[in-house]
């Protein structure tokens, strides 16, 4: 299969023009295809030949007819990765405020972290609110009490 025609006016360098300088981190694949302004059932052919290391492998790995699907691919790698919303929550959780750092970079990183531990779009409000309890209840416990937690598998307070 080869690969999409990508017209004109969706053509990478044409989009370099209007895109804003890059951030001090990279941008998800998301935020590149819209800049480039790549239709997103192009996504996962175009962003292919960019991946590297156990994303490419990931990548190979899944079926010809299933490389087309961007969420399914993007799963994949994520799962390859060993990349979930425990880790979103712990780089939340750990993020510092450097020398240097700009508070509008960093309230945005923030924000980006937390909308991909908690996932919002994915869960309901008491959801979101039982997940914040949790993790509050877990923090105050005992040593001990957080180890029967993890034993018993109860996961609300």
């Amino acid at each position: 299969a080869s690969l999409p025609t990508v017209p004109e006016r969706n053509r990478p360098e044409q989009a370099r023009q209007w895109a804003e300088p890059p951030p001090p981190v990279p941008r998800p694949p998301e935020r590149v295809a819209q800049i480039a302004w790549w239709a997103p059932d192009q996504w996962a052919t175009l962003l292919a030949p960019y991946l590297m290391g156990t994303a490419q492998t990931a990548y190979r790995g899944i079926s010809t007819e299933d490389a087309k699907d961007y969420p399914g691919v993007k799963a994949a790698i994520l799962d390859a990765l060993d990349v979930s919303p425990e880790t979103f929550r712990q780089r939340f959780r750990g993020l510092t405020y450097g020398m240097g750092a700009r508070p509008r970079l960093i309230a945005q990183e923030l924000r980006d972290l937390c909308k991909r531990w908690l996932q919002p779009n994915r869960r309901g409000p008491e959801e979101l609110l039982e997940q914040i309890i949790l993790e509050q209840f877990l923090n105050i416990l005992p040593s001990r009490g957080r180890a029967w937690v993890s034993l018993t598998g109860h996961n609300s307070p």
